[in-house]
């Protein structure tokens, strides 16, 4: 998500129109890392074991509502951020908000909200933007002085210059 935000404002495209262009690479990467331990699991058995069968106790409608009361508040955190997002109610910077109210709102349901917890959430958001400001403070001088020593037309003459034309590019 870091990438990309950094990535559109590099560009000058919307951020919303980036989660949008990445959404369904991440599905697919999903999917493969999916395959990919349902293969190793049949293959190796050992390296994905099931539960032992004391952890497993809850069925029936206890195992249905222990799944739906741990899945659904994460979910709907999501949509509130990507779902308005993508549907166009709110910009990024209204998702992000969204998200944080969200967020308290469910710490509150859960009664885990208390002054530490919302001090060390403040301390993560203040170092995060502070990562986020100096990323994109150290991209634009890179890109002036990639720009003024003439770098983007030394890049575009080695690719230009390759041999084998088009196929050799691709290589």
């Amino acid at each position: 998500s870091l990438v990309l935000i950094v990535l559109a404002d590099q560009l000058g495209r919307s951020v919303g129109d980036m989660y949008e262009g990445a959404f369904v690479p991440g599905l697919v990467l999903t999917a493969l890392y999916a395959g990919y331990v349902f293969i190793v699991s049949m293959l190796k058995p050992d390296a994905a074991p099931a539960l032992p069968p004391e952890a497993r106790s809850l069925r029936g409608w206890k195992l249905a509502w222990r799944v739906c009361t741990s899945l659904l508040p994460p979910l709907i955190l999501i949509f509130l951020v990507l779902g308005t997002i993508f549907l166009g109610i709110a910009t990024p910077t209204e998702g992000g908000a969204m998200g944080a109210a969200g967020a308290l709102i469910l710490a509150i349901m859960n009664r885990r909200l208390n002054w530490s917890l919302l001090r060390q959430g403040m301390d993560t958001t203040a170092k995060l933007s502070a990562f986020v400001i100096f990323i994109l403070i150290g991209s634009t001088v890179f890109g002036l002085v990639f720009r003024g020593v003439d770098g983007d037309l030394w890049v575009e003459h080695l690719l230009t210059s390759l041999p084998g034309g088009q196929l050799g590019f691709l290589i």
